[in-house]
């Protein structure tokens, strides 16, 4: 009996630790993806377009004040009040300061543009388009077309 004794006295075995769970973190919820159009890239190029025909307009004012202005020239030795030459001086500063708004707004265009094709940054691409209108082009088919694409962005705006 001592054999059975000594089996009863000893301590049960020790339970087997509980298995060890791996903590997995669970997959991430499927969003859907951006719908694609060809909407913005058409507004990109049609911002492009209007930057270039702005830049000619710009460029135009900028260098017509000597080729435009040049005309008056010969009244200018003949005036001894000196009116004309005043006056011929501040239609070339206004001008030319025409010419360097349009040229920034011709930039802010091409910055839409090209924000617009790269569906990147919806408010300069916005801002691009508004500031596009005004950059004129010829008899008005810049404003036209950056109307247009502004409505493509707007359309467009999940796209971004």
């Amino acid at each position: 009996m001592m054999g059975s004794e000594a089996i009863s006295q000893s301590e049960p075995a020790p339970a087997p630790p509980p298995p060890v769970q791996e903590y997995v973190d669970p997959p991430p919820p499927v969003m859907p993806a951006k719908p694609e159009t060809i909407k913005p890239i058409i507004a990109g190029v049609l911002l492009i377009v209007v930057a270039i025909m702005g830049l000619i307009v710009a460029l135009v004012f900028m260098g017509a004040v000597d080729i435009g202005l040049g005309l008056f020239d010969e009244y200018l030795v003949e005036d001894p009040t000196g009116t004309a030459t005043g006056m011929v001086n501040l239609i070339q500063n206004i001008v030319m300061v025409c010419g360097i708004i349009f040229m920034i707004f011709t930039l802010l265009a091409l910055l839409g543009g090209i924000m617009s094709i790269q569906r990147k940054k919806w408010g300069f691409a916005l801002m691009g388009a508004i500031f596009g209108i005004f950059t004129v082009g010829y008899y008005g088919i810049g404003s036209m077309l950056s109307i247009v694409a502004l409505i493509l962005i707007i359309i467009s705006k999940d796209e971004f």
